[in-house]
């Protein structure tokens, strides 16, 4: 082990390797903030993509997340990190046709700018999704059950920092005015991202278990025994039906709330992307501590706190979308930052909530199969939601007042996600504290730390600036 790592794996108490692990996800994370995130969205836009098409563009990398299924063999026989690499890799380079495509607006008809966007992306989710297969499985294999948490929480701060910087970026590059070269260059900056993030993901160890390679090959009757495995285990049972319906709710808010204040509030692209920054900004500060949170709570405790949070977002956002509250600069950008907090704290508790509950045996074709669960829940959400804008907006404002379209499309949100709440009960987790003393610690305890802290650190001050002054006389 070199000094740097041996330095690593002690301060942070995990395997030296994972900081290789952290620089692919920085970089992972500008690629797919530009990607699949806002960025995209506008530049779609600015193609002349309609809701359904935006709502399409935004659901296909979670669609073909659902390919994994069918390489776990490969995944088990030639190992997690030569199929990361090469799937990440061969990903980048499928969004080099989008950047000359941005430069050809105004050339060419709107329907062939909008598919000539599509076929790229779809390539690209494609590698994407039958890649992924590998990571989860990748990771269980690298980390000790009691630091995944803590690994988790490290990450979202590696992954939000490099996403607030590449969607601040990305408002700087954009500006007040449409340009088409403005695009080209935040999609060269996503194909230089993701041929980064697979050189670091190149310098991880092999981890794959040997007796993989001896495993004869899965047929798709093998995968469907698998299946009724996984879904036969009550505790992973559980915690899919949870995760599946609340991954539908609120899949496809963040996207349309950009299409939300861009055009209903008449926001401008700079002000939404710097006012969506904020959401990583949540996820940065407030990662590591969920991690260890959910390390020592449980993940239930947590999701129902975070879970909360949100759907109390997306109730003010049906407020302001029915006009009854006019939002300003400071109220949304606090909706986003507690929407980046909330969500940091689901996404490290279920991932860590499923790797505690998935069956021991055969985990790839297990992760695999929630993952393309996941998937289609994920990818349905804003194919719904477009279409339904599509309809809605129609009808605006001759029988639908303005805004009422976002307004029901965030309610159905709000409505699923309150179901999903109800699952999220019957979910059976071990040494899990009551959610209530989580809120408790949440609403008074915590607080009233931080304030002790701040007053006995003042009176330390105080003390030694007396002192010094002492010396000095």
């Amino acid at each position: 082990m070199s000094r740097s790592a041996s330095r690593f794996a002690t301060k942070h108490g995990l395997p030296p390797e994972t900081r290789w692990l952290l620089a692919f996800q920085a970089c992972n994370a500008v690629n797919f903030t530009i990607a699949l995130g806002a960025p995209m969205v506008l530049t779609a836009r600015f193609l002349g993509a309609t809701e359904w098409q935006i709502g399409l563009l935004t659901g296909l990398a979670p669609f073909m997340a659902g390919l994994q299924l069918f390489m776990t063999n490969a995944v088990d026989r030639m190992g997690y990190r030569r199929i990361m690499v090469l799937g990440w890799a061969t990903r980048a380079f499928m969004l080099l046709p989008i950047i000359p495509l941005t430069l050809m607006a105004g050339r060419l008809p709107e329907h062939l700018l909008v598919l000539g966007m599509i076929v790229p992306m779809l390539l690209f989710t494609t590698i994407r999704g039958m890649a992924a297969g590998a990571w989860l499985p990748w990771l269980r294999a690298l980390l000790p059950e009691d630091q995944r948490g803590y690994f988790l929480g490290v990450e979202q701060r590696a992954i939000n920092i490099a996403a607030f910087a590449a969607m601040i970026a990305s408002g700087l590059i954009l500006g007040a005015e449409q340009r088409a070269w403005q695009y080209a260059v935040l999609f060269g900056i996503a194909w230089a991202a993701g041929v980064a993030s697979a050189w670091f993901l190149s310098k991880m160890p092999e981890c794959r278990p040997e007796e993989a390679a001896r495993q004869p090959r899965r047929r798709l009757a093998d995968l469907a025994r698998a299946a009724r495995y996984a879904f036969g285990h009550a505790p992973f049972r559980r915690a899919a039906r949870f995760i599946v319906l609340y991954t539908l709710a609120v899949s496809a808010v963040p996207a349309f709330l950009v299409l939300f204040l861009n055009e209903d509030m008449g926001w401008t692209r700079r002000e939404v992307l710097v006012m969506q920054a904020l959401s990583p900004i949540g996820i940065l500060f407030t990662a590591v501590g969920f991690g260890r949170l959910s390390d020592r709570a449980g993940s239930r405790p947590v999701l129902r706190v975070v879970d909360a949070g949100q759907l109390g977002c997306i109730a003010y956002w049906i407020l302001c979308a029915l006009r009854m509250i006019v939002p300003g600069y400071a109220d949304m950008a606090a909706s986003w930052l507690v929407w980046g907090v909330c969500t940091a704290g689901h996404a490290i508790s279920q991932t860590r909530l499923v790797l505690a509950s998935s069956p021991k045996r055969d985990v790839t074709a297990t992760m695999a199969i929630l993952q393309v669960t996941l998937a289609l829940s994920a990818g349905t959400s804003p194919l719904l939601v477009g279409k339904a804008l599509d309809v809605m907006r129609s009808m605006e404002p001759d029988r639908l007042p303005t805004g009422a379209s976002f307004a029901i499309a965030f309610g159905a949100a709000l409505a699923m996600g309150l179901v999903a709440q109800v699952l999220l009960g019957s979910v059976k987790e071990k040494r899990a504290v009551p959610a209530q003393a989580l809120l408790v610690q949440a609403l008074y305890a915590w607080p009233v730390r931080v304030v002790s802290g701040f007053a006995i650190g003042a009176g330390q001050v105080k003390r030694r600036l007396g002192k010094n002054g002492r010396r000095g006389r």
